[in-house]
């Protein structure tokens, strides 16, 4: 419990201190033929890791990096937690058509235009899989450059993994579990756990 919350410490801390230059901040490393990335920022934002597919599907592409699951192997192995970073790479004009609803839509000005701009999303996301619980701590939209745009929503608050509609999000997370333990395994075998 103490290296997973000295983890999430240490991330608050680079979020308060990254904050006022989250506007420079690029996150993705898109390919300019495609838009689907290339290269994704890693957990402690100091360079650059190749994207994990967790999701596919028409709408939307779910990654992850292999330093999110080298950072949560320990707490995982111990107590079942992880916190991972999760990136979705939106197509076929999703963010305009199918992630807002028409009151949300209503109350942003120039919405057709400024949807046309989001590209992604990032997601710092806690699952407790003893005890069933998610939480999406932090959210930041990312323009189609892969640059920070905007924050979305945050939580503090845990949900039961059950009650969460079935979909992209829960799908990740169990893709996302599975090479956790995965991950746990290499850890072992490479001598790294006692």
């Amino acid at each position: 419990m103490r290296t997973f919350s000295a983890l999430l410490i240490a991330l608050a801390w680079w979020l308060l201190l990254s904050t006022a230059m989250l506007g420079q901040q690029q996150f993705v490393q898109s390919d300019p033929n495609n838009g689907r990335p290339l290269l994704l920022q890693s957990m402690d934002g100091t360079r650059w890791e190749l994207p994990i597919l967790v999701y596919a599907d028409a709408n939307v592409d779910m990654f992850t990096t292999q330093d999110s699951l080298i950072a949560s192997a320990h707490s995982f192995e111990r107590n079942g937690q992880y916190f991972v970073l999760l990136y979705s790479y939106y197509k076929n004009e999703y963010p305009c058509k199918g992630m807002f609803t028409a009151e949300q839509k209503a109350k942003i000005p120039n919405f057709s235009t400024i949807c046309q701009l989001l590209g992604y999303k990032l997601r710092w996301l806690e699952v407790d899989i003893n005890k069933g619980l998610v939480r999406i701590s932090r959210e930041f939209l990312l323009n189609t450059d892969g640059n920070f745009d905007s924050f979305g929503t945050s939580s503090k608050t845990w949900t039961q993994l059950g009650t969460l509609p079935r979909g992209a999000v829960t799908s990740a997370i169990e893709a996302i579990t599975e090479r956790m333990r995965k991950e746990v395994q290499k850890e072992k075998l490479a001598g790294r756990f006692p």
